[in-house]
């Protein structure tokens, strides 16, 4: 608990430390898809989760072609699970709070080019579970599959367009997880299926983004 406590003062304290050398401060909206899989100790062939992120973006332009970009998101992600009968999606609904240094690139043509990089602390809201592929049905298990933090890596490559009432950007963001994010199952609800959710895994998403107002 002290950990954690000590961790949310840290990343306080990086939102806050550079407005005081900003050149500028924006601040805009993000929208994207999620294409969310895992690694995992257990050799499970775990599919694509394709769900949803949005929420609100910082932009603090320092000196120099340097920003500092906090975020604070809803992003559900998760998993997929076919090893027996049928198809178990696992999905988990975090707040996210990434944090990344955003670097410009030259433009071409009339596109801003920008690549990003930093980390993010995800806080678990709620999870849910179904079953089935292109139809899903709900199912309700009274277990928790994920722990309650995820601690990721994120580098991104991005576009935006300043043309227009207010600047419109893309960005494709790869987030890889660096802690086991499965906790300890004395009973898998999917046992009988084969589809059980894995003893040890780390998340790794692809996200598929767009930003308004930065």
């Amino acid at each position: 608990m002290t950990q954690r406590v000590g961790l949310l003062f840290i990343v306080a304290a990086l939102w806050c430390s550079p407005l005081a050398s900003a050149q500028s401060v924006s601040f805009g909206g993000t929208l994207g898809a999620n294409l969310s899989t895992a690694t995992t100790s257990d050799d499970l062939s775990t599919g694509i989760r394709t769900t949803v992120m949005f929420g609100g973006v910082m932009r603090v332009d320092l000196p120099g072609p340097v920003a500092v970009q906090p975020e604070l998101l809803f992003s559900e992600r998760g998993i997929t699970v076919s090893e027996g009968t049928g198809q178990v999606n696992y999905n988990a609904s975090y707040l996210e709070v990434p944090l990344q240094l955003r670097l410009q690139l030259p433009s071409v043509w009339r596109l801003n080019l920008f690549a990003t990089a930093g980390g993010s602390f995800g806080l678990k809201m709620f999870e849910t579970q179904s079953i089935g592929g292109t139809l899903e049905t709900q199912v309700n298990t009274n277990t928790s599959f994920y722990e309650r933090t995820d601690m990721s890596g994120l580098v991104g490559f991005g576009a935006s367009f300043e043309d227009g009432p207010s600047p419109i950007g893309v960005v494709v963001r790869y987030m890889h997880g660096f802690n086991d994010i499965a906790r300890t199952i004395d009973e898998q609800p999917f046992q009988e299926s084969g589809n059980v959710f894995p003893s040890s895994a780390s998340l790794r998403t692809l996200t598929l983004g767009v930003y308004i107002g930065i």
